[in-house]
């Protein structure tokens, strides 16, 4: 996907997605819902892990995945949320986010329960492309 002369197409492009983005920092927050409405999705936000797997048992089935903080220093972080959302959804497909790209759980996510990693600061093509690849799986 990091080729520079490959140029998606309308049909390449998934339809609206339904993403829960779980972000304790409000900018961060605020900027990358913009941004995945930018990409023509729809988000759904929480604050902590506990917020998204509440809100995850409720909505499960109108979730497509889930871009989830790695730590969340006053709540439940990325670890332990993405084992519960597991319980209620095993084949649930949660994205790990963090600004520490070399952290363990970033470069193994998928032993962690992972199905991708994106490092922040985003960028509009990081999210598009994480969204791209694992929307069909």
């Amino acid at each position: 996907m990091n080729n520079n002369n490959y140029k998606r197409t309308e049909q390449d492009i998934p339809e609206k997605l339904h993403i829960m983005l779980m972000e304790d920092d409000k900018m961060v927050s605020r900027i990358t819902k913009e941004m995945l409405i930018r990409l023509g999705h729809e988000v759904i936000l929480a604050e902590d892990g506990k917020e998204a797997v509440r809100l995850f048992s409720k909505l499960r089935h109108s979730i497509d995945i889930i871009i989830m903080d790695l730590s969340i220093p006053r709540g439940m972080g990325g670890i332990e949320a993405v084992k519960k959302i597991h319980e209620i959804e095993p084949d649930a497909r949660v994205v790990v986010s963090s600004g520490y790209s070399d952290d363990e759980s970033m470069v193994n996510f998928e032993a962690f329960g992972f199905c991708a990693s994106i490092t922040k600061p985003y960028r509009l093509q990081d999210l598009e492309s994480v969204l791209f690849d694992k929307v069909d799986q």
